[in-house]
């Protein structure tokens, strides 16, 4: 790297604003070098032609005066000539043996001018450099076929150079004022590209320090504007993938955890069992009963074994969660898994299988997955629906199949989930439910399933009231 590149730092709109004054330059040099050089051409051609043309007034005038021989009044012509049109420096009549016959000059014909422009047949030009009015076109005009001369008429280039320099400064004038325009317009340019590169630089800052919900930072549809658009979805995928791996360490560890709690409370609450049950078949004597201090004992014993059922049941939740089972795939029909899990729900106090509403899509193609696992999360999902509906509503279930997928839709009338709760709803040991009601594992367990499936579940708030959650899976393809 040069020098001047490390001292001087680069940037794209420096780099672009250096390539267009470059070129915006170069192009002017280019376009006033051709303008100079062809307004020279033209002008120097129409030079000629006048010269020729004045030739030719001189060549007539002067073949009468030569036929009658009144050289005085050719003397006059020629001076008269030479007045009337500042363009010409001079003109003289030659004849046919070179001897000068009339002439403008006031002082005597200079004798190296005839030199420089010997006798030629027909017309002709020659251009002669003099000391004092610098280049001048010497353009030579036959009188009567040059059998009586010929006529040479000086054409001065000094008023043509003239010309060319004023028309010249104005198109240099004009073409600078566009140079400007150019530039102006070239800095605004780069500036707005500049500006669109600096924001898309902050926004990759922002991602890189783990910001994942800072806006995309240009919306246009141009090359930039793609990439913006590009960054934005790859934050996305980067904020899904950081939130499903830190999920999957945290599921990971609580299942590690689960597991190992619920193996350490099994065994006292199976001893516990044991004796509340032993206890409650003595409990159950009439002479017990008799004394009045254990009247209230057997009482005590049930709240005690119903205590060790739920307790069980959070263990044998905590089991479920740890263990992850692949799923056993094969050709499942959803809409048989929906209608085997309404008994399983309505057996549930309070749960009634016709508060149920189905609307099925018989066309529904198939999924590939594992029937058990599949039921095990319409149980749940419904079973939840039942616990939230009050006494008198519905519950609605729905599928459909759209884009080689299968949507499935609970839907109930109960108080639905908070819309920040939406996703925290699937977290373990978290619900919405009053203590007691519910452990907090049914929807982790139920998440896990669905992800093992290549799907996933959602939750919403219903349309009017209640909660909906969705369970999208891919259709089961052909081959399968």
């Amino acid at each position: 790297m040069s020098p001047l590149r490390r001292l001087v730092p680069r940037s794209v709109r420096g780099e672009l604003m250096a390539g267009a004054t470059v070129m915006i330059v170069a192009l002017g040099l280019v376009a006033m070098g051709n303008i100079h050089h062809g307004l020279a051409e033209l002008l120097r051609g129409e030079l000629t032609h006048r010269g020729a043309a004045i030739g030719d007034l001189v060549a007539d005038a002067g073949e009468r005066m030569l036929l009658t021989g009144d050289e005085f009044a050719l003397h006059r012509f020629l001076r008269d000539t030479v007045a009337r049109n500042p363009d010409v420096s001079y003109a003289y009549v030659r004849d046919p043996g070179g001897r000068i016959r009339a002439d403008s000059f006031p002082n005597g014909f200079p004798r190296a001018l005839s030199a420089a422009h010997p006798p030629a047949p027909g017309r002709d030009m020659r251009l002669i450099e003099t000391p004092e009015e610098g280049r001048i076109q010497d353009v030579s005009v036959p009188i009567l076929d040059g059998r009586l001369g010929s006529v040479h008429v000086g054409m001065r280039e000094s008023r043509v150079r003239g010309r060319i320099v004023a028309l010249v400064v104005g198109w240099g004038g004009a073409a600078g004022l566009v140079l400007l325009a150019g530039l102006g317009a070239a800095y605004w340019l780069t500036a707005q590209f500049s500006a669109r590169i600096e924001r898309l630089i902050r926004f990759t800052e922002e991602v890189g320090r783990g910001n994942f919900d800072v806006p995309a930072a240009d919306a246009g549809r141009d090359e930039i504007g793609r990439l913006s658009e590009a960054f934005g979805k790859m934050t996305g995928d980067l904020k899904r993938s950081q939130s499903d791996l830190v999920r999957a360490g945290k599921l990971a560890a609580i299942g590690e955890l689960a597991s190992g709690v619920a193996h350490e409370i099994n065994n006292p609450l199976s001893t516990m069992g044991v004796c509340c049950q032993s206890l409650s078949a003595r409990a159950a004597s009439a002479d017990l009963r008799r004394v009045p201090e254990l009247a209230d004992f057997p009482e005590y014993l049930a709240a005690i074994e119903e205590e060790i059922g739920r307790c069980k049941k959070i263990t044998s939740g905590l089991l479920d969660f740890a263990r992850r089972r692949e799923p056993s795939r094969a050709p499942v029909q959803l809409n048989e898994v929906i209608r085997a899990a309404l008994p399983l729900a309505g057996l549930r106090p309070g749960g009634a299988a016709d508060a149920v509403e189905l609307s099925l899509d018989e066309d529904l193609p198939p999924v590939f997955g594992d029937r058990d696992q599949l039921h095990q999360v319409f149980v749940n999902l419904l079973m939840n629906a039942m616990d939230s509906t009050p006494p008198g509503g519905r519950i609605r279930v729905l599928s459909q199949g759209h884009g080689g997928r299968v949507l499935a839709r609970v839907v109930d009338e109960g108080p639905g989930v908070p819309p920040d709760s939406f996703e925290r709803v699937f977290e373990p040991f978290y619900t919405t439910k009053r203590p007691g009601k519910g452990t907090g594992l049914g929807l982790a367990i139920c998440r896990r399933i669905v992800e093992s499936h290549e799907g996933t579940i959602t939750a919403a708030r219903a349309p009017g009231a209640g909660a909906e959650f969705s369970v999208e899976l891919p259709a089961a393809r052909a081959e399968a």
